[in-house]
């Protein structure tokens, strides 16, 4: 039976093979890292939380940021399970950037502007051990930071703008008079936050252009068309191919036609 190359082909495609899983050690430890981080975001959550009079803590960025840190890494531990293993993390290493540039601006302003103490539990995770425990995350476990885009460091701003937006349309008066939306220097110290912030994360896209030249690491490439199903064709059975067919002999113009018999069957 003669199938057309239309009907061959939808009966023989099918799904490219799935890519390599990552090995189980490595899937271990960075699972395992990331735990830590998780721990260590909820435990100063919980801590600044549980000495809060009618939770009035969290409207500070300290806890929304510990909070977002632990939700975002929870999602970054799932990961593998979405993926069947092959990967351990995104291609995209913007998450990871933005909850770097969210915890340092909240140690570096609480311990360096605000002149804050690390004397207790709470504030010692979410000023110190967290912020710490990210960076080493993004500059020395993860492996897509490789592929960040120059535009990262810009979008990475969202959350301390809109932590501002909420900060201002509140009326909260949380940091002193240094973030005072009535004083004249508001403003000023603002754009000084917002300028800070690009630096960070620009320093951040550096490192990752300065480790891929380095060690030769590639970012990962979505295949053609991603996220749609790529397919491979494998070749025709022999029964469903077209069989040859015979040339049958055409005598040129104006020439007597061939004897009988002629051309000789084999």
């Amino acid at each position: 039976m003669y199938y057309s190359p239309q009907q061959q082909q939808q009966a023989y495609q099918q799904p490219a093979p799935a890519g390599p899983r990552v090995s189980p050690g490595v899937l271990f430890g960075v699972s395992l890292w990331r735990l830590v981080i998780i721990a260590s975001a909820f435990i100063g959550f919980g801590a600044a939380m549980s000495k809060s009079k009618s939770g009035s803590a969290l409207t500070a960025l300290s806890q929304q940021g510990s909070l977002l840190v632990g939700v975002v890494y929870v999602g970054l531990l799932l990961y593998p399970l979405f993926v069947a293993g092959r990967r351990h993390e995104p291609r995209s290493p913007w998450w990871r950037g933005a909850m770097v540039i969210l915890m340092l601006l909240v140690s570096i302003t609480f311990m360096a502007i605000m002149n804050g103490s690390l004397g207790q539990t709470w504030s010692l995770f979410e000023h110190l051990i967290t912020p710490l425990l990210v960076l080493v995350d993004f500059l020395a476990v993860g492996r897509n930071q490789v592929a960040v885009k120059w535009w990262h460091p810009i979008t990475w701003t969202a959350f301390p703008l809109a932590y501002l937006i909420y900060y201002v349309s509140a009326g909260l008066r949380l940091y002193g008079s240094f973030l005072n939306p009535k004083k004249s220097s508001f403003a000023g110290t603002v754009t000084g936050f917002i300028v800070a912030v690009l630096v960070v994360g620009y320093l951040l896209f550096l490192f990752g252009i300065l480790k891929a030249s380095a060690t030769g690491q590639r970012p990962p490439k979505a295949p053609p068309g991603y996220p749609q199903q790529q397919y491979y064709q494998q070749p025709y059975p022999q029964q469903y191919q077209q069989p040859p067919q015979q040339q049958l002999y055409a005598p040129p113009p104006n020439q007597p036609p061939p004897p009988p018999g002629y051309p000789p069957t084999g």
